[in-house]
């Protein structure tokens, strides 16, 4: 298995990373700082991969096969995700942890989920006071370039690999079962909230925080893409219900990935 694409190097040179444009990553206009704790850099990046924690390999035209828990054979040639912004929520049962000192952090990046699996990939930075965060919220939105965009195959964005798309997500594709088939898009521009708890690689709660000696720190989300069509019954279900489904099964594929305790 391949292990995922560390970013030692940026969190050494976290100030000076730039993106293709040339301007920093690093934003702090939603900072929200009391003066009463020192400030650090997050960095906030994410992997994807399937629910088993493998990769999977694309088609040679770059769509990927797989299929759901319903039987249904699936080829995604479309598979996108918008990452609006992140809140890092300060209360929690952990006793490091104090109400108060909520962080909301810009990010307006997508990701692709037939992009190499297994491979993490920065989104953004941010200056951040120094507390600790028990608590996350997610949120996916249209990118605030091109809102009104539809992001479907033969349309060019442009914008860089990151660039924002105008949905909160899309997926789409062809399916096939018991000798049917047929095509699908799923998509929304309604704002999606995924909510979680920070967590050690051993699974129980653990805060995010800055340890002792410590200017920077990441944040890994990982998404277990074949979730998402878990449950859609393309041929019983309508386009509604196969969306709701997807949105509540975000909870379910989206997660905080901890390689080791923060």
């Amino acid at each position: 298995m391949k292990r995922y694409l560390l970013l030692a190097s940026i969190l050494s040179f976290g100030f000076f990373f730039t993106n293709c444009s040339g301007t920093s990553l690093i934003d702090d206009t939603n900072l929200n700082t009391d003066g009463s704790a020192p400030i650090g850099e997050l960095q906030i990046a994410t992997v994807h991969h399937l629910e088993d924690g493998t990769e999977l390999e694309a088609n040679p035209d770059g769509s990927k096969s797989l299929t759901n828990d319903l039987g249904y054979a699936i080829v995604l040639a479309e598979a996108e995700i918008n990452w609006k912004s992140l809140k890092l929520v300060s209360a929690g049962n952990d006793e490091d942890c104090e109400a108060g000192h909520d962080q909301d952090l810009e990010i307006n990046q997508s990701e692709s989920f037939l992009e190499e699996d297994l491979v993490s990939s920065l989104l953004s930075e941010h200056e951040i006071p120094m507390f600790a965060y028990c608590a996350y919220e997610l949120t996916l939105a249209p990118g605030t370039q091109g809102m009104a965009i539809k992001n479907h195959e033969g349309v060019d964005h442009g914008g860089g690999d990151h660039a924002p798309i105008g949905e909160s997500f899309h997926l789409a594709g062809t399916w096939s079962k018991d000798g049917a088939n047929g095509s699908f898009h799923i998509d929304t521009i309604d704002p999606v909230m995924v909510a979680g708890l920070f967590h050690a690689a051993t699974g129980e709660e653990h805060p995010l925080h800055f340890h002792e000696g410590e200017i920077a720190k990441e944040v890994l989300f990982g998404t277990e893409y074949d979730v998402l069509l878990q449950g859609v019954d393309f041929q019983s279900q309508s386009e509604d219900q196969q969306r709701d489904q997807v949105i509540a099964n975000l909870s379910e594929a989206v997660h905080h990935d901890a390689e080791e305790a923060h």
